[in-house]
């Protein structure tokens, strides 16, 4: 079962490795997603599916699918849907193992 996975970058490809795809909800411009999507293809050869709608709109598709889960990310945003996601228990927080190569 595909997790929905809280993220500021579409750089997880551990977690569609599996799978061979990954699932992005984009919401911000389409012109920010589609370059960061090609670029995740060319550099690790997993397809990508993008979605690109507003924050509200992805909230009530994530709420819909709880259920059964279609998404893998979803990138930007406004914050207070991702919130009120992640207090509903329909989003986990991704944390990159690079986090402790980031300077304070």
């Amino acid at each position: 079962m595909k997790r929905l996975i809280l993220a500021l970058t579409v750089c997880a490809p551990m977690l569609a490795s599996a799978q061979g795809n990954l699932v992005v909800y984009c919401a911000v411009q389409e012109e920010w997603c589609r370059p960061m999507v090609a670029a995740f293809e060319r550099k690790t050869g997993i397809k990508v599916a993008m979605t690109r709608k507003s924050s509200g709109e992805i909230y009530a598709q994530v709420k819909a699918e709880a259920s059964n889960p279609r998404g893998d990310v979803w990138w930007g945003g406004t914050g207070d849907p991702h919130l009120q996601a992640a207090e509903e228990g329909l989003s986990v927080e991704y944390r990159s193992p690079m986090l402790k190569q980031l300077q304070p």
